[in-house]
């Protein structure tokens, strides 16, 4: 007979497989190329998550359940929103990668606690720890690598010609449909596949006027600015830190309501619930996608935050351009475009199948995630889910041909093999034996 232990694990690779696999469908031609917003994106990959929880209730009824409706869905779902939310904002601040890194070390840090709360017994518990530390430090180095290798003076760019030349096509055609530039590197493309549960597209990434704080390209020339630069490198990197902490705090966070749901609201018969929950938090998405955007800028028409959104680099221009006039004004415009489903916001042709699709994939995920809470202990579970990574990784080396530096290869290789280690640590930490 198969232990729990073993169907836990099971379920948790499988949820990890899943979550990484998700990802690859916000990199398809139609998404990148639409530069849809990541909260309306969003929109779509919860209604995705939604059909697949609602059709698990229904293959349950139809197998007898008696399934009992808790409003703890709602609040996991409202978990979920929140994380996305404050994810963007972070990665406002400070680029895609520090903000994954941050939020998956801060989930680290919660997670060990969030057992202790839950009575959860710890063998060993100082071994726990490294266990954690190694999966946050591996999953860190994998988000900053190419900027930790710039950093070392090795350049990774020497074998990205067929990348850069897509991207230039993508934008060639972008400039073609719309007389508009939409921008995306390679550094953008490569961090994408390695945030843990999220759904950024590139284009989205170069509306998002991403910058990375920590490491500064200043010139001497540039010696006068150098001071005020720094000041808002700092302020800017405050923000980002507590912004990426508050994500992964909701992300270690996130299946704990379904732990306190009663016999006939938990295990499968929870999802009813949480389906329900995603189809709740859709319109505060939208929501989202108003106050989110990057900027704040107005003019007489309020229009320039709507510009951001639908007009990458041409928006961000108009913001740059501002600068000086920094204000918060409600942009009226995107708000009636996002009432009357306008298709320059939506983007529905280009969008709906690739980010429903994510959002089912994502769903069965989630069901096996949260299933496996009922077989593992909290940090174990929470640990091995995060091994997405490696699956997204392996994808966006084999699938789209993100990376081909061999030397990067070949360090993603090695913090793989640390993360996978640190599973196995922290199994041992919480049990004191394999």
């Amino acid at each position: 007979m198969v232990s729990d232990f073993t169907v836990g694990i099971l379920l948790s690779l499988s949820a990890a497989i899943l979550f990484g696999v998700h990802t690859s469908f916000s990199k398809t031609k139609s998404v990148i190329e639409s530069g849809v917003a990541m909260p309306i994106y969003n929109i779509y990959f919860l209604f995705g998550a939604a059909i697949v929880n609602l059709i698990e209730f229904i293959i349950l009824i139809i197998m007898g359940a008696s399934i009992q409706f808790t409003y703890l869905g709602i609040i996991c779902a409202i978990l979920l929103l929140c994380f996305e939310t404050f994810l963007l904002l972070s990665i406002q601040q400070i680029g895609v990668g520090y903000a994954t890194g941050f939020s998956v070390f801060s989930c680290s840090v919660i997670t060990p606690i969030l057992q202790i709360i839950l009575g959860q017994p710890i063998a060993v518990s100082w071994i726990m720890i490294i266990g954690l530390i190694m999966l946050a430090f591996s999953v860190f180095l994998m988000s900053i690598l190419r900027d930790a290798l710039k950093c070392c003076g090795v350049n990774t760019n020497n074998n990205n010609n067929n990348t850069d030349d897509a991207i230039a096509n993508n934008n060639n055609n972008n400039n073609n449909n719309n007389g508009i530039e939409l921008q995306m590197d390679d550094n953008d493309a490569t961090n994408v596949s390695q945030i843990t549960g999220s759904h950024i597209m590139g284009n989205e990434l170069a509306a998002l006027d991403e910058h990375t704080p920590l490491i500064a390209n200043i010139s001497q020339e540039d010696d006068i600015n150098n001071n005020e630069e720094m000041k808002i490198s700092r302020c800017s990197m405050i923000i980002g830190l507590i912004y990426s902490s508050l994500a992964g705090i909701f992300m270690s966070i996130l299946p704990l309501p379904s732990l306190y749901a009663e016999e006939a609201s938990a295990g499968l018969n929870f999802f009813l619930s949480f389906g329900i929950g995603c189809l709740i938090v859709m319109p505060l998405s939208a929501v989202i996608a108003v106050f989110t955007s990057p900027g704040g800028h107005g003019n007489d028409d309020g229009d320039i935050m709507s510009d951001t959104l639908q007009n990458g680099e041409k928006g961000k221009q108009e913001l740059i351009r501002s600068d000086n006039d920094l204000q918060s004004v409600i942009p009226y415009n995107l708000i009636y475009k996002l009432v009357s489903f306008d298709n320059q916001v939506w983007h529905f042709k280009q969008v709906v199948i690739p980010a429903v699709s994510a959002g089912v994939v994502w769903g069965i995920g989630n069901i096996c995630g949260f299933s496996s809470f009922l077989y593992l202990s909290y940090t174990i579970a929470v640990s091995f889910v995060q091994c997405n990574v490696i699956v997204a990784m392996f994808l966006g080396v084999v699938l789209w041909k993100e990376i081909t530096n061999k030397i990067e290869m070949s360090i993603l290789f090695l913090l793989s093999l640390v993360l996978v280690a640190g599973c196995a640590v922290v199994v041992y930490g919480v049990f004191g034996s394999f």
